[in-house]
């Protein structure tokens, strides 16, 4: 089991780069967002060290204001195979 694993929640999994640290991964799983059967959501923080979750949800709060996720960009298949050729790493899921 990777020391990334958080609790077992398949809607949470994710991919990050081989040379990320456990200390990453351990910040990114610090904070948790749980529905209670009422229907209210609340967040529980399991560590007091989440500045890399902070950092990532800015980011995304960023590309939300911005409108990224409705850019299209055509991508050319062969020139971003022979750019990756190179510098292929494995992800590890967490």
């Amino acid at each position: 089991m990777s020391a990334c694993a958080g609790p077992k929640i398949t809607s949470a999994a994710g991919h990050v780069p081989r040379g990320i640290d456990d200390d990453y991964c351990h910040q990114i799983v610090s904070e948790a967002r749980l529905k209670e059967p009422t229907g209210k959501v609340t967040w529980v923080q399991r560590s007091r060290a989440n500045h890399f979750f902070d950092c990532e949800a800015m980011q995304a709060a960023a590309g939300y204001l911005l409108n990224v996720q409705r850019i299209r960009c055509k991508i050319n298949r062969k020139l971003l195979r022979e750019a990756l050729a190179g510098s292929r790493q494995p992800l590890r899921r967490w």
